[in-house]
């Protein structure tokens, strides 16, 4: 049971809840243009039913109120031998960050990487996962490999072409705290089928209350070739916990983006209860720039 569940049936349905909402004040400037503002946002607001059908399979359904839509609808088959069976409509385990839940994340949300670089749009699509874990010499070795319609949540297919990905994970013999990862992807955006390409490699190291995460990552899409990057490094003083994170990411085009996230969390009951002070200043070089200062509370149950 994830943390914040509540047991609706023992062992067989449980229900999950995160709500973020936050206040922001910010200043917004484009070619000269410019403009401040302080308002209210509700960024999430989901619910989630996890319930097993029957032994080693196990279903999900996620509905996010804040957009009006389904996020999951899946139904996970644990095969045995370390092999596992996903199918319907989930988020991509394409990176470790890709992997963390929101009411996890160490600043107010996750980096430009994420959607961009991952995937056209977004990370959710429909389709069929396979993942397979193993110790391999004494090393933990994890291969996942997967077919997607590459349209993206909620949607029907557009193209006769359907997207593939894999990714490797590998955590060293005698250094669990240290994990690294790789991955690749193909697939066609819109119903000219055109074709995009992606690669990136990562590493997380943990020691305690300490966390440091890097990624670079690689894109190939209409004759534009893009390379990003992110370090983000955060520490946890019982329940204070400050963080950082810096992004960059280049196209062949002359587009160049630069961000950097800071924040300092109070989680008085852990991870289902935490208030946020955040900065962050994001631009894209020579045609806008953003720079917003937040308080966010996130709660879960």
């Amino acid at each position: 049971m994830a943390l914040g569940e509540l047991n609706l049936l023992p062992g067989r349905l449980s229900i999950d809840g995160l709500f973020v909402g936050y206040g922001v004040i910010y200043q917004g400037r484009s070619r000269g243009w410019s403009n401040n503002g302080f308002e209210f946002r509700w960024r999430l607001g989901t619910l989630s039913l996890t319930g097993d059908i029957r032994e080693n399979t196990t279903a999900k359904i996620e509905f996010d109120f804040s957009h009006l839509s389904l996020r999951d609808l899946y139904i996970h088959f644990n095969l045995g031998k370390g092999f596992a069976l996903r199918t319907g409509q989930f988020a991509i385990p394409m990176s470790f960050e890709a992997e963390t839940p929101e009411r996890y994340l160490k600043v107010e949300e996750y980096s430009i990487l994420y959607g961009i670089m991952s995937k056209p749009n977004t990370i959710r699509d429909i389709g069929i996962l396979l993942d397979w874990q193993a110790q391999v010499v004494g090393s933990a070795l994890r291969l996942l490999t997967g077919v997607m319609n590459g349209t993206g949540p909620n949607s029907t297919d557009n193209n006769t072409n359907k997207d593939v990905f894999t990714r490797v994970v590998f955590t060293p013999v005698n250094t669990a705290n240290l994990s690294l990862g790789g991955r690749a992807y193909c697939g066609w955006v819109n119903p000219e089928a055109v074709r995009w390409l992606g690669f990136a490699g990562e590493a997380v190291y943990q020691e305690k209350s300490f966390i440091i995460a890097a990624e670079v990552a690689y894109r190939r899409y209409q004759n534009i070739s893009t390379s990003a990057g992110l370090l983000e490094a955060a520490y946890e003083f019982g329940v204070i916990a400050p963080a950082m994170r810096f992004e960059g990411m280049r196209s062949t085009d002359g587009q160049q983006q630069f961000r950097v996230l800071s924040a300092l969390t109070v989680k008085p009951v852990g991870d289902n209860l935490k208030v946020m002070i955040g900065y962050q200043y994001n631009t894209l070089r020579k045609i806008w720039s953003y720079q917003g200062l937040i308080v966010q509370l996130v709660t879960g149950f």
